[in-house]
């Protein structure tokens, strides 16, 4: 796939997210690289990368504040038909977008504990066939068996470094 072909590059850091899932024995395979310099291509690469996903998958984003993690979500939920305008659902936690298939887009930023993550019924949208989409997913990683991992870095202005990892699909488990 066109997504496939223009990945480029090798190479594996860790800093925050990734730092937690070396620590929990998760082992991830560094899938592509992008560079993106606008807004425009960050849509674009994860419409690509929408593309390769099927109801049940989990991606995690993890980025810094501004990085560029709902413009991800943007084209991963037009990829998909979504016609609906894609915000970050930092207050209402999940954001729902009606495509095929559905997409769950959760920020589990204001979560402090992993036991909060049952009380926002995580459980039940699961059993639904959808694509999830987590950002700042620190708090509920040990919930996640497999899953792909999106890494978001500002480098400078709107460019950014986009490394994807993957670990399969996605199961949760108490």
């Amino acid at each position: 796939s066109e997504w496939e072909l223009s990945a480029r590059g090798k190479g594996f850091f860790l800093m925050g997210t990734e730092r937690i899932i070396k620590d929990s024995g998760i082992s991830l395979k560094e899938s592509a690289v992008f560079e993106s310099g606008s807004p425009e291509e960050t849509r674009a690469i994860a419409s690509g990368f929408a593309a390769t996903l099927k109801s049940g998958d989990v991606v995690l984003l993890a980025g810094d504040l501004g990085s560029g993690k709902t413009e991800f979500t943007r084209g991963i939920v037009s990829c998909f038909g979504s016609e609906s305008d894609v915000s970050s659902p930092s207050y209402k936690l999940i954001n729902r977008y009606d495509g095929t298939p559905t997409v769950y887009h959760m920020d589990f930023y204001r979560i402090k504990e992993s036991g909060e993550i049952f009380d926002i019924g995580i459980e039940e949208l699961f059993a639904e066939k959808a694509v999830f989409i987590v950002e700042w997913p620190e708090t509920g990683l040990e919930f996640f068996k497999n899953f792909y991992l999106v890494r978001i870095k500002s480098l400078s202005g709107d460019n950014r470094e986009i490394r994807i990892f993957e670990s399969g699909t996605a199961e949760i488990s108490e």
